[in-house]
């Protein structure tokens, strides 16, 4: 799943954010935290969301923290 964030395919890499979701462990919050730099912007809301949405602790501090850093305001 991590590496199908990575195809071509808008759809499949969206619905494989969505498959790690159920996973929700180290590996795939690192994977979705990449994304985040994605060029799709629609694959970095997907993999924002997903953060979001695992909850666990890990996963929001590593979101707020990346979404922090890449703020240019």
């Amino acid at each position: 799943m991590i590496n199908a964030l990575n195809y071509e395919d808008s759809d499949l890499r969206w619905n494989a954010a969505k498959a790690l979701e159920k996973i929700g462990n180290e590996a795939t919050v690192s994977a979705l935290i990449n994304a985040l730099n994605y060029e799709d912007s629609d694959l970095r809301w997907s993999a924002a969301q997903v953060l979001g949405n695992i909850g666990n602790e890990a996963a929001v501090s590593a979101l707020i923290n990346a979404l922090i850093a890449r703020t240019t305001s």
